[in-house]
């Protein structure tokens, strides 16, 4: 099916396609995969996977980025669907970055304090970069990023999470896996999923943001 559903998309131009989500076992999923998962692996427009039982239009929305030109495009789609598609009337909108603990604890230049607030404002340049039309909170946490992603959108009761995907496969997607998939086999609310095709030329043309040295405060020696 996956197959037949990425050729009448090319076919016919689609710009987002709609598939509900497999919700049989977790073992169904690991040797057979969903549809959905296979499809969101090499559409080249963006998915959305829609469960049972959600709530639509969305009230609440999560947005994971990494501050990278992809999540930067899918953080510009997700934006312009809300307000174009969906009138923009949402109770709540969140962007969240996940910092990960070696990268806060392992750093010789700068306290956890520093790089957290580093984090924080450049997340804050980033959301006003790529979404300036919508209110959007902003949260930066620290762990690991499919665990954080998905206990914050439990927490929030999150209706719609939005995630840009590097398009992993084969034996790379095994090693390294990939958060988009991973956050759609265990999310309880529906989930945009955003190719990097879709925004390739325009990643090409920009760098992707580097928050670690953002600051002009004077590293402080980790210890003192």
């Amino acid at each position: 099916p996956h197959h037949a559903i990425e050729a009448l998309a090319e076919k016919v131009g689609a710009g987002l396609i709609v598939v509900g989500a497999s919700e049989g076992g977790a073992l169904h999923r690991a040797f057979l995969g969903s549809t959905a998962d296979r499809v969101i692996r090499k559409a080249s427009c963006p998915v959305f996977v829609v469960r049972s039982n959600t709530t639509f239009p969305p009230s609440r929305v999560v947005v994971p980025v990494d501050l990278s030109p992809v999540s930067a495009g899918a953080l510009r789609f997700g934006a312009t669907l809300l307000r174009e598609a969906w009138g923009g009337k949402l109770v709540d909108v969140e962007t969240l970055f996940v910092l990960n603990p070696l990268e806060v604890e392992g750093s010789l230049q700068f306290t956890p304090d520093q790089i957290e607030r580093f984090a924080a404002e450049e997340l804050g340049r980033f959301v006003q970069q790529n979404a300036p039309a919508l209110t959007i909170a902003r949260q930066v946490l620290i762990g690991y990023p499919r665990e954080e992603i998905l206990r914050e959108m439990e927490e929030r009761r999150t209706d719609l999470a939005i995630l840009g995907t590097h398009g992993r496969s084969g034996f790379e997607r095994m090693m390294i896996g990939s958060i988009a998939s991973q956050v759609l086999q265990r999310a309880r609310c529906n989930v945009l999923v955003v190719p990097p095709a879709l925004v390739m030329e325009e990643a090409e043309r920009e760098a992707s943001a580097d928050w670690h040295f953002v600051s002009d405060e004077a590293p402080v020696e980790v210890g003192r």
